[in-house]
């Protein structure tokens, strides 16, 4: 299975962290620059940041499973979760596990990922501060990554010459042909 990893570019739909430390710009904390990040100081209840994501510069294959990462980090009482914007859709969010929440579907429409939608997607977290002076919570790095299948390649010529001539050639289906020769 092959996998490719998407990064934050660009300020999504929503940025409600309160505080930066490296860039002024929140997803420019996130791609996992040392001493960069996002925070939110105790008390402030859920924050959520989106970002919007990297083109995949991918348009064939089947995809499985998306997985978005989330890096948080802070003292008591904090949490953090993974969340997620499709075009025109709400916001979703899930509790990691690993330090990722895997999506087999697309939450709006309960069918497999397509690559135009993740090319479209926003992903980001909501962080949970705790309650007390010092309880503060940062976020630290977000990502996805898409685990897919291959779209096997499509050949329509052999050594210069179309199958569909081979094939009527020698009186054989033009399946047939794809098939002797590795396609198939």
């Amino acid at each position: 299975m092959a996998t490719v990893t998407i990064n934050p570019n660009g300020p999504g739909s929503e940025t409600s962290i309160y505080y930066t430390y490296g860039s002024a710009n929140h997803w420019e904390n996130v791609l996992g620059t040392p001493d960069t990040f996002n925070w939110s100081p105790h008390d402030s209840g859920g924050t959520r940041d989106l970002y919007s994501l990297g083109d995949t510069g991918i348009s064939t294959g089947v995809i499985h499973r998306i997985k978005v990462y989330v890096t948080a980090g802070g003292w008591e009482g904090w949490g953090a979760n993974a969340s997620i914007k499709n075009s025109g859709y709400g916001v979703h969010d899930y509790s990691l596990v690993g330090g990722c929440a895997t999506l087999d579907t697309n939450p709006d429409t309960g069918l497999p990922w397509t690559w135009a939608q993740l090319d479209s997607m926003e992903a980001g977290a909501i962080i949970y501060a705790g309650s007390g002076v010092g309880n503060d919570v940062m976020l630290l790095r977000v990502y996805v990554v898409v685990e897919y299948t291959v779209a096997p390649p499509s050949i329509s010529k052999y050594n210069g010459t179309g199958l569909e001539v081979i094939a009527k050639i020698n009186s054989l289906s033009l399946a047939s042909v794809a098939k002797v020769n590795g396609v198939g």
